[in-house]
């Protein structure tokens, strides 16, 4: 890899929901006396604002180790302390998809920030690019770099840092030089003494690569350590399944739980398959409806989104929703979701995605069977199950508020080919959506969900890699995706909290319901299509 790319790698940190972390430390006072009194509040201010980094200790552990809090200076503003330092942060930047400073921690005489930061852009998928541009980077492996999993520092002795960048599917080994910087502490100079790709090391590397290329023999790597009990994994000890075992009366831990009839793998498929079937007969009867009755409610639903999505609709939804329910923006490229999540959601997709069935009817799904759904386990789902009490407290870091779960999506949705997603915004009782990308196929992978400004004029894809995820206002900024899908399918889970305090979501439901009806009718009402299937068989 040539030195035009080398510059790519080293050196930022993150820039969440349209915030700077990072920026020059305020310069020491020049009057010693000033500087004794000034001491204290120093210390009080940077105590205040360590407390808002927007990052949690578990997740920068979790890639840091014992130097995370080297890495949570940097994004709260302190000068970088060592090169190795600002390489660690500008590996969380790569997970954040910030390619301002990404960019702006490069030394490069020779091209701008702006220009810079727009190649980083590029790399990373974060803007539309032409035909040209497409076959170029057709087999670049530098666009690996669009879902890192971890960073290793092989050694770090003076201005050279010498490290590993773990993707998906490939990894990035180089070895590169650094300077002194008055505004960031470190910045990457643009010499590298090396730098080159290599295929997989490890069988676990591949396993949180994209779901289309799992095999069934990387499943014991891509599932969690507390999941390896349930799915007949051996090499831990039953306890972790002790529900299971003591069900059928097995003291937990002992050696009958293990190769027999009744092992956890085969408890687990037998109520994952009871589960789906008992989902499927109600999805079913959800489209079975008298066709008059499905249409009205298309209808409906196409009126009430045309009118709050209009002018005044946008207006009452922004002078309700305040203080906002996360930022001005109104939505937060949250990065990688929690490792347990996507490992059990992206096994549970994986191992058992020939049960899902067409999703029940949703008028904003349209009328098609396109849009699919495979049930999750209600212990998964339920408010303090593991993916609730590992996603609220990071929601509500971003969101600076107390939360409170409205509800998990029940299954992991399945868009199909042909499935489409109408510009819409969400109801009242579900202001924030946190949506987490599983797995993706075909055209899939470049389906992305568009948001609309806060005024609801200008519409922009935000493309999301397996793994990571969106956190976004749904009441109130507008979403939706560009056509139907050409081919290919997209898993996504999602789930939908509202703070605690400070929002009424009767009061704005409410108001929605008088706005709705009090707007003129249309002339003739839409006909939607027929629903296309009535029996279960064919769901």
């Amino acid at each position: 890899m040539g030195r035009a790319f080398a510059r790519l790698l080293v050196g930022a940190a993150v820039f969440v929901g349209g915030q700077l972390f990072v920026g020059p430390f305020a310069r020491l006072p020049r009057n010693a006396r000033l500087a004794r009194l000034e001491g204290h509040a120093e210390a009080l201010d940077l105590e205040a604002r360590r407390a808002k980094c927007p990052l949690t200790q578990q997740q920068l552990e979790g890639d840091h180790g014992d130097k995370w809090e080297d890495v949570r200076d940097i994004l709260v503003g302190l000068r970088a302390a060592s090169p190795e330092a600002i390489m660690r942060a500008r590996f969380t930047a790569l997970k954040f998809q910030d390619p301002q400073f990404l960019a702006a921690t490069e030394k490069d005489d020779a091209e701008s920030i702006r220009e810079r930061a727009k190649q980083w852009s590029m790399l990373l998928g974060l803007e539309e690019t032409n035909a040209v541009d497409n076959l170029l980077n057709l087999n670049n492996p530098a666009t690996s770099l669009r879902e890192p999993v971890g960073i290793d520092i092989v050694a770090s002795d003076g201005e050279w840092v010498e490290f590993k960048i773990r993707c998906a599917s490939k990894t990035l080994s180089e070895k590169s030089r650094f300077i002194k910087d008055r505004k960031y502490g470190w910045v990457y100079g643009g010499e590298t003494e090396y730098s080159q790709w290599m295929g997989p090391e490890h069988e676990s590397q591949k396993a949180i690569g994209r779901i289309g290329a799992l095999k069934e023999v990387e499943l014991s790597e891509l599932l969690s350590s507390s999941d390896r009990g349930k799915w007949g994994v051996r090499g831990k000890s039953p306890q972790a399944d002790g529900r299971t075992a003591t069900k059928r009366g097995t003291t937990p831990g002992t050696a009958a739980t293990w190769g027999t009839a009744t092992s956890p793998r085969m408890d687990l498929e037998a109520e994952v398959t009871k589960l789906c079937e008992e989902q499927k007969k109600l999805a079913a009867k959800s489209w079975q409806k008298p066709l008059a009755e499905l249409t009205k409610k298309l209808s409906d639903e196409e009126r009430k989104q045309q009118v709050l999505l209009g002018q005044q609709g946008q207006a009452m939804l922004r002078s309700f929703v305040r203080p906002p329910a996360l930022h001005t923006m109104g939505f937060i490229r949250a990065g990688m979701a929690p490792k347990e999540i996507y490992q059990r959601l992206a096994g549970h997709y994986h191992h058992h995605r020939q049960r899902m069935f067409s999703e029940f009817f949703t008028p904003v799904l349209g009328n098609h069977r396109n849009a699919h759904v495979l049930p999750m386990l209600p212990e998964w789902i339920m408010e303090g199950g593991f993916i609730d009490s590992l996603l609220r407290p990071m929601v509500e870091k971003f969101a600076g508020k107390k939360l409170a779960l409205v509800n998990v999506h029940p299954g992991i949705r399945i868009y199909k080919e042909g499935a489409t997603l109408m510009r819409h915004v969400d109801s009242p009782e579900r202001p924030i959506t946190v949506a987490l990308a599983i797995g993706a196929a075909g055209a899939g992978g470049s389906w992305h969900l568009e948001l609309s400004d806060p005024h609801g004029n200008q519409w922009r894809p935000l493309p999301l890699t397996m793994g990571h995820m969106l956190i976004y206002e749904g009441v109130r900024i507008a979403h939706g995706r560009a056509g139907p899908l050409a081919s290919g399918e997209l898993a996504m889970a999602f789930a939908y909290y509202r703070p605690k305090e400070n929002y009424d979501a009767p009061r704005l439901q409410r108001h929605v319901e008088q706005m709705v009806s009090s707007a003129p009718r249309p002339t003739s009402a839409s006909q939607g299509q027929a629903p296309e299937f009535r029996s279960v068989d064919e769901l």
